[in-house]
């Protein structure tokens, strides 16, 4: 269990420069209180994000890769996801216990306020899960979002501002890194061994499906949206113009801030190595 010290938050969560509304002029007509509290929500949505990854994607797919032909002769291989399954379930526990400890109201009965799933998307997601044809696709999205919250986490912890942020919110990133850098090796491990073994036919089309998936994943998203709706929620004051303040985040450059701003060379080196190696996964930044 993540324990907080005191329930005292008077510090930003993140840096500002990684949420959306302090991209428009909105966030000028934001207390410093607002500010704060829009900030915070956005960690908690964050949080969210990093929970739905690890049990919708990761729980789902290390089963199969530890049956998986390519690896479950491998004793190295298949002992070192067993160790990743567990630290998952681990880092989904403290996720959910610092939110609940945040917002125990919000979070008294439900694990995810910002980020949900239609039925449509849970039916798509399981029947992608399970389907042997996507198992390429969905391993390079697995070492993607892999690699995109482990650089966040070390965004947070090595801020030039980080005295301004949240001591226990940098604890909790903190404890995350602990384990996720050696994630992203044996990510990098199965995405090769899968690939390799993969015909041409296959991965063409997984490719066009990591594409897809993965640009949509850094588009501004209904989660993008809710906090705003929450933030409204707690300061109704600005009800009047939360239609404006939606539409100023809907209308930024999708790179701008978290996650699109660290979909680069320098914050997933893996990944990008990757792509170089096999070009038909590639993205070019317009789809973004």
């Amino acid at each position: 269990k993540f324990l907080i010290a005191m329930n005292i938050f008077g510090k930003l969560f993140l840096p500002e420069e990684y949420t959306h509304l302090a991209h428009t002029p909105h966030y000028l007509n934001l207390t410093e209180q607002q500010q704060l509290a829009y900030n915070q929500l956005f960690g908690l949505r964050i949080n969210e994000q990093f929970i739905m990854f690890e049990e919708m994607l990761i729980v789902r797919l290390v089963p199969r890769l530890i049956n998986h032909p390519t690896f479950k002769h491998d004793r190295k291989m298949t002992d070192a996801l067993e160790q990743l399954l567990q630290e998952e379930k681990i880092h989904t526990k403290i996720f959910a216990d610092f939110n609940r400890q945040v917002k125990p109201k919000l979070y008294l009965q439900q694990q995810f306020r910002f980020v949900r799933l239609t039925w449509l998307e849970h039916a798509l997601l399981n029947v992608c899960t399970q389907c042997p044809g996507l198992l390429p696709g969905l391993m390079w999205l697995m070492l993607a979002l892999e690699e995109l919250t482990t650089a966040l986490s070390e965004v947070i912890i090595q801020h030039k501002d980080v005295q301004q942020l949240d001591n226990q919110y940098i604890r909790l990133h903190k404890r995350h890194l602990q384990d996720e850098k050696r994630h992203v090796g044996v990510d990098n491990h199965i995405v090769q061994g899968i690939v390799e073994t993969s015909p041409a036919w296959q991965q063409a089309y997984n490719a066009f499906f990591f594409r897809q998936v993965f640009s949509s994943i850094i588009r501004p998203q209904r989660s993008t949206l809710q906090v705003i709706h929450e933030l409204v929620h707690e300061f109704n004051e600005f009800e009047p113009v939360k239609q404006e303040m939606l539409e100023s985040v809907r209308k930024l450059d999708p790179t701008i801030a978290f996650p699109g701003n660290l979909v680069t060379p320098d914050q997933l080196p893996v990944t990008f190595r990757l792509l170089d190696r096999y070009p038909a996964y590639k993205f070019n930044q317009a789809i973004l």
